[in-house]
């Protein structure tokens, strides 16, 4: 699906970048050569800037809405797989009700087995009980929190704000 039309001369330049950019086997430095190779050639392009420009945004929004069109199928499909898997797993908790444990069951199909395992329980009110070695405590940063000290006490040699310039496309 494709929501403009764009020259082939760009698609196939958007193309090239794109293998470029994807291929493991080239250096950062053969990497940068290829995109300057492909700089001049866009350079070469006939047409007025902007439209080259404009149409290179247009060929970004198809690959955008390519990619949410994909990404929406990926949810469809991932709910579809949660019902099924949540399906069988009920199943599977069912058999677990109505089978002795221990006994087996098997045909050309299907085969019902048993295997031992074991579960740690501990009572999360008592935490403080178990031994050191059994606690793991995890710090992060706020960056939220951190962005708001650092505006009201300036930047350290730990942390600083970095402006970016990004660019917006529509």
């Amino acid at each position: 699906m494709q929501l403009y039309e764009i020259k082939e001369e760009l698609i196939a330049l958007l193309s090239e970048m794109t293998a470029i950019a994807t291929n493991e086997e080239l250096t950062d430095d053969q990497k940068d050569e290829e995109i300057r190779i492909i700089m001049m050639k866009y350079n070469a392009l006939e047409g007025i800037e902007s439209e080259k420009v404009l149409n290179l945004t247009r060929a970004f929004k198809n690959a955008q809405s390519m990619s949410k069109l994909i990404d929406d199928e990926i949810k469809a499909l991932t709910v579809r797989k949660k019902s099924h898997q949540t399906k069988a797993d009920n199943i599977k908790k069912f058999l677990s009700y109505i089978v002795t444990p221990g006994e087996k069951f098997e045909d050309a199909t299907a085969k019902i087995g048993w295997r031992k395992s074991e579960t740690v329980w501990f009572d999360i009110e008592n935490q403080s009980e178990l031994p050191e070695e059994a606690i793991k405590i995890t710090k992060t940063v706020n960056k939220t929190n951190l962005k708001k000290w650092i505006k009201e006490n300036g930047d350290n040699e730990f942390c600083r704000i970095e402006t970016n310039m990004n660019i917006q496309l529509k």
